[in-house]
């Protein structure tokens, strides 16, 4: 899923997860977690009590706890999300190849955190890194960066 809850081509068994979408293909409820949407069709809350706030694009810039805490922002550049900085952490940076599609995940000092090669319409080889899933979940929203050469990050 991505950040706004559209689907994304993806093996998961049906019988461990189910998902509740809207008419406008939202997802609204899965894992006895619920979202909820603005009329723009942005995600806004989450029902564990997580906000997404929005700058002037459509992507969000940042998430708060519901006591208006940051638990992470994101850093773009040139329109696109390059970077996570999650609360009490180091940036990670996100690297895309020229089709768009993530490929590397590095940190502040340029070593590779995770770097993961896809089939055709976005699904993983299987020879690349698995990542547990609340941390694919949070990267899955940063996926949108512009390929910039590695001595970028460095």
């Amino acid at each position: 899923m991505d950040t706004y809850g559209d689907r994304k081509p993806e093996f998961i068994p049906c019988a461990t997860r189910q998902f509740t979408y809207d008419a406008e293909n939202h997802l609204v409820n899965t894992a006895s977690v619920t979202y909820t949407y603005d009329g723009d069709g942005k995600r806004v809350q989450k029902s564990n009590g997580t906000l997404y706030w929005y700058g002037t694009s459509s992507e969000p810039i940042a998430e708060t706890n519901a006591s208006g805490n940051t638990t992470n922002e994101y850093i773009f550049f040139g329109g696109k999300r390059v970077a996570l900085v999650a609360a009490g952490t180091s940036p990670v940076y996100y690297v895309q190849d020229i089709l768009g599609t993530s490929r590397v995940i590095t940190n502040s000092a340029g070593s590779i955190c995770y770097d993961a090669d896809y089939y055709p319409y976005g699904i993983r080889l299987s020879n690349a890194p698995k990542l547990p899933s609340f941390i694919f979940n949070t990267l899955h929203t940063l996926l949108n960066s512009q390929c910039y050469p590695s001595p970028f990050f460095c």
